[in-house]
């Protein structure tokens, strides 16, 4: 079967054909430049919609109410470094990982991506992501501070009044998993930390 995706979060999941989800592309009611074009509708309907409106994606805000001091770990590791790796489905399925910047905003975390760019026609197709915090060197492993990252569907809003890039594309990051891994103190455990809309936090040791 080609051209074929499994739409997978928490505890939800779905078989939907990729090329739809191209046509899913926003969330309806969140704003002017949020739409729903062709089949999308019907995908968004069937799909999509049962997960926002069970809360099992969130936006950021959303997710720093319920968990504020994870929230504020989480966002300490992505602020460490400007250059985060963001992680794409091409369109035979298998992974693609570009550099990219965010913006933490009010709501929403956002990103932007250059017009013809292949990460921007893989989320397009499949808005699907994850994201990883900036990895950065120390010369101590008991120095490491930790990663952060975050999965979830790329939503495409309007463009900043201020846009600098003619056709530049711009996303919202809508959330269905945070994990933040870090050691313990003393340096003897790994700590993972998780959260998910609707399960909310769990903690994993490994020694």
């Amino acid at each position: 079967m080609d051209d074929v995706g499994v739409v997978g979060c928490g505890c939800w999941r779905d078989f939907v054909q990729v090329d739809e989800i191209a046509a899913v592309r926003t969330r309806p009611g969140a704003g002017g430049a949020d739409r729903v074009r062709g089949r999308g509708a019907a995908l968004w309907a069937a799909v999509v919609a049962p997960v926002w409106y069970s809360g099992l994606m969130v936006e950021w805000t959303e997710f720093s109410a319920d968990s504020p001091d994870l929230a504020a770990a989480v966002r300490g590791r992505f602020d460490a470094g400007v250059h985060k790796t963001l992680a794409t489905i091409r369109r035979d399925g298998s992974p693609r990982i570009s550099g990219q910047e965010i913006l933490f905003g009010p709501v929403s975390i956002t990103l932007g991506m250059m017009p013809g760019s292949m990460k921007l026609h893989d989320v397009r197709r499949d808005p699907r992501f994850a994201l990883h915090s900036p990895t950065l060197d120390e010369t101590d492993p008991a120095d490491w501070a930790g990663d952060a990252k975050l999965a979830g569907w790329l939503r495409e809003i309007a463009p900043p009044a201020d846009n600098p890039v003619a056709d530049a594309a711009y996303f919202a990051l809508d959330l269905a998993e945070v994990v933040l891994t870090r050691l313990d103190d003393p340096p003897e455990q790994l700590i993972i930390e998780t959260w998910h809309p609707g399960r909310g936090r769990q903690l994993i040791r490994r020694a």
